[in-house]
């Protein structure tokens, strides 16, 4: 996975894809956008600091928030 964490309107937004596998060899491979999730056995996240604050402003063109960098 990989992703980021910014500001929208004063609130953290986490902006994560995913791409995940069954164990078995030859399984299905499946990604996208993590919307919610269990961990059930180990997760590990590592957190990079940037020298600038990531944040995402309403883009009425698109609909929807845009990341922004500042």
């Amino acid at each position: 996975g990989q992703g980021s964490i910014s500001m929208f309107e004063k609130e953290k937004m986490f902006h994560i894809h995913l791409a995940l596998s069954t164990p078995k060899v030859g399984g299905t491979m499946i990604g996208g956008h993590l919307v919610e999730a269990d961990v059930w056995n180990t997760l590990e996240i590592y957190i990079g600091e940037l020298p600038y604050q990531l944040k995402r402003e309403f883009d009425p063109n698109i609909g929807m928030s845009a990341l922004i960098t500042t």
